[in-house]
Parts: C-alpha cells; sequence; structure tokens
C-alpha cells in the first residue's frame, strides 16, 4: 500500500515538475518573441552599424526565417533613407522601387517570423514612406540641379541647370501628388535664383516633359 503510495506522489511531483518545466519554457519563448519583436522596429526605423547587425544576428538564433526577416529589414531601411535622400531622381526611383519588392518578400514569408503588429508597422513604415517620396523626389532632384548651377562659373550654365531645378518642381506641381505647398516654395525660390543671373533661356530640350539628372550634363564651366 505504501508503495503504491509512494509512486502516486511520485507521478504528482513529477507532472508539476513538469508543468513547470513547461511554464517557464513558455515564459522564456515570450520573452524572446518580445525582444525580437523590438529587434525589428529598431531595424525597421534605424541604419545598423556592423556591431549592431551582429548582435540582432545572435538575437534571431537558430531561427532562419527570422535572420531572413532581419536582413530584408536591414535593406528595407536603407532602401528608403536613399530613396528619400538622393539628389538623383532615377536612383531615388529605384530605390523605393526595391523597398516596396521587401516589403512584398516580407508579406509573402511564411509563416511571418515577428508577431503579427510588426507586419502592419512595416506597412505604416512603408506608406509614411511613400507619401514623403512624391514630394522629395522632386524637391531633392531640383536641389540637385540648383547646387550644379552654383558650381558653375558663367551665367550662361547658371541658367541652364537652374531651369532644370525650375522643371523638375514643375514635374511634382503637375503630378499634384505631393504637398504642393513645399513644392510651390521650392518653385518661389529657384525663381529668386533665376533673377539673380537674368533672365530665363530655356536650353535645349533632353527629353519631353522631364528634366535631367543632376550631373548629367559634364564639362560645364
Amino acid at each position: 500500500m505504501f508503495g503504491l503510495f509512494l509512486i502516486v506522489v511520485i507521478v504528482v511531483l513529477g507532472y508539476a515538475v513538469f508543468q513547470n518545466y513547461r511554464k517557464l519554457a513558455r515564459a522564456e519563448e515570450a520573452q524572446r518573441a518580445e525582444a525580437f519583436d523590438k529587434a525589428c522596429l529598431y531595424v525597421l526605423y534605424n541604419r545598423l552599424s556592423f556591431d549592431e547587425v551582429q548582435k540582432l544576428s545572435l538575437l534571431a538564433g537558430r531561427y532562419m526565417d527570422r535572420l531572413v526577416l532581419i536582413s530584408t529589414l536591414k535593406q528595407l531601411r536603407e532602401s528608403i533613407d536613399l530613396a528619400l535622400g538622393s539628389m538623383n531622381r532615377d536612383t531615388a526611383t529605384s530605390r523605393m522601387e526595391f523597398a516596396e519588392n521587401c516589403v512584398q518578400e516580407i508579406d509573402n514569408a511564411d509563416p511571418f517570423a515577428a508577431s503579427p503588429h510588426i507586419l502592419d508597422e512595416i506597412h505604416v513604415a512603408l506608406t509614411e514612406a511613400q507619401n514623403k517620396f512624391k514630394t522629395v523626389v522632386h524637391v531633392n532632384a531640383s536641389r540637385g540641379h540648383a547646387a550644379k548651377a552654383a558650381s558653375l562659373k558663367t551665367d550662361k550654365a547658371k541658367r541652364k541647370h537652374l531651369h532644370f531645378a525650375r522643371e523638375e518642381i514643375q514635374l511634382g506641381l503637375t503630378a499634384g501628388q505631393g504637398d504642393l505647398a513645399v513644392l510651390k516654395a521650392e518653385l518661389a525660390a529657384i525663381d529668386a535664383k533665376i533673377a539673380e543671373v537674368g533672365v530665363l533661356e530655356r536650353p535645349n530640350a533632353v527629353g519631353r516633359g522631364s528634366a535631367p539628372n543632376a550631373g548629367e550634363q559634364l564639362g560645364e564651366r
């Protein structure tokens, strides 16, 4: 009888220990998942140093889907920054398209390596970038032409690139998708610069309806 009682006690204790182990394991996994979610948000909104990449790789651990997500988020952040910062319209456009492709890859990942709200945050970040892009792609390209004009010596060459700068802003105004107040302010600033170097003379057309990228015209002084 005592032997049976002892067996029951051992079984009950064993079950209790097993349940406690499972509880602790679930808690640790939840903590790791929460830490990974925070890491995803950090990568989404920050450019990473090499050391940070190494630390995040360790955090992802043996989970290949997490490693892939961290890598894709890193590329997404870098592409958005380039798209919103480049003075070359073609470069900016290609990087925004690459950013959109990154999000498409994340959408198609099965299973998704982070919590569902992280996926929502990724889409919010992309949408915000796309909305900014509609304005800054023209502003940055225009400023690139204006910077080129400032580096030239002759008024004729200056007027040529200031015209390109003006035309770039007009493209944005015609599209009507960006911040029109910002674009109009940029246009006024360009017109003021044009007034400083004399009457606007339209240069030979480079392409119908679009200004060239800054730096495409070489050998000007």
